[in-house]
């Protein structure tokens, strides 16, 4: 029985991480839809939801209002959620140039000022962005193209690195591995998830809003159930600095896991393939198994105990395991090796699967609730 649950576990890990991804690529191979894009320039409404971003808020305001699109088309809407510091006041500033504040006076959330922002937007298509990411004078353009396919029911943006080298984690390498997914999935059909730092949506996909679900996972699952689709555009780029400080980035992790799960069983539907077909076994693979994988790891750990004295396979697999584990132990006791890039890989698996499990034991308490804390890059 240990053997045989060893071999599944190992499996799943496999094919959580690298099996789905290959199978994508096979299939895109053969299944390509075409998104049937156009030079279109309908009216936009921007919603940048803010929470005491002083720091950063007069620079994004001066990137958006660069970007290639048309001025009498763009509506830039500023959501304060119960900002205390002088976010509010920099914005103001820029009532001339058309920015528009709207002030959440007590705090509620995220997606509770992204709700407010929807409720008074003008626009056909609704881009929503934080306060930190810095868009490429073209993204947004290029992401409003793709609604030139009637099919086309939201877009999600290339996410982009920038500080990686300077930071303790790998969060580029594990973007960069999401964009892939991403890539696959939209040649396919359907991506499953969206970038909560750019995306856009049909506005009629925002109602009803509903401001205790995170939005970038709940509108691409809406938009399947009103048989359309959610595509990625690798040329509409953003950029922003990876978290600095793996405490931060974990309970970072934690609050996006919690909020991915409540969606996820709020719309448990979405698995049923009869239903929904291919995009089903997509978010299987790409959402719930990658929150199983902490029971994967300690499967295979306690089974490959239990299997030491086996033969010279599972000796050196545990072996193996012992090192990896040890490597990431390393580098979060000792901070001068907060450089190795040998080290950085265990450690950032290790703190992102002890994200999901501190989620998952915080989901089944019940603690689904968390306010917002824009992380600091």
């Amino acid at each position: 029985m240990y053997r045989g649950l060893f071999w599944v576990a190992l499996f799943m890990l496999w094919y959580t991480y690298l099996g789905y991804p290959n199978l994508l690529f096979v299939i895109s191979l053969f299944r390509h839809k075409i998104v049937n894009k156009g030079d279109i320039t309908p009216m936009v409404s921007m919603i940048i939801t803010v929470y005491n971003e002083e720091k950063v808020i007069r620079d994004k305001l001066e990137n958006v209002l660069i970007l290639d699109y048309p001025k009498d088309k763009l509506e830039i809407i500023v959501v304060s959620d119960g900002s205390t510091d002088s976010t509010n006041q920099i914005t103001e500033s820029y009532a001339e140039k058309g920015v528009r504040l709207i002030v959440c006076e007590q705090r509620q959330g995220k997606h509770y000022a992204q709700g407010a922002g929807v409720r008074e937007a003008q626009g056909d298509i609704l881009a929503f962005t934080d306060a930190a990411p810095l868009l490429k004078k073209d993204a947004l353009l290029n992401l409003v193209r793709n609604f030139a396919d009637s099919t086309v029911g939201g877009v999600t943006s290339e996410d982009r690195v920038l500080n990686e080298d300077n930071s303790g984690n790998k969060e580029g390498t594990y973007i960069g591995y999401e964009m892939t997914l991403r890539r696959l999935e939209s040649r396919i059909g359907s991506v499953v998830g969206m970038s909560g730092s750019f995306f856009a949506v049909r506005k009629e996909l925002c109602y009803p809003w509903d401001p205790d679900y995170s939005t970038d996972f709940l509108l691409a699952l809406r938009s399947v159930k009103r048989e359309l689709r959610v595509v990625h555009d690798r040329s509409s780029l953003h950029f922003y600095g990876v978290v600095p400080s793996s405490g931060e980035e974990f309970n970072r992790k934690v609050r996006t896991i919690i909020n991915g799960l409540r969606v996820l069983f709020s719309n448990s539907d979405i698995l049923n393939p009869l239903r929904f077909g291919f995009f089903s076994f997509e978010v299987l693979s790409h959402k719930l198994l990658r929150w199983l994988v902490p029971i994967f790891l300690f499967l295979l750990f306690a089974t490959n105990l239990t299997l030491i004295h086996g033969g010279w396979f599972y000796q050196a697999f545990f072996l193996a395991q012992l090192f990896f584990y040890l490597g990431a132990c390393l580098f979060f006791v000792f901070p001068g090796l907060n450089h190795s890039r040998i080290l950085k890989i265990p450690a950032f698996f290790c703190l992102a699967n002890g994200a999901v499990l501190v989620a998952w034991f915080k989901f089944l308490l019940g603690k689904n609730h968390q306010i917002w804390e824009p992380s600091q890059r």
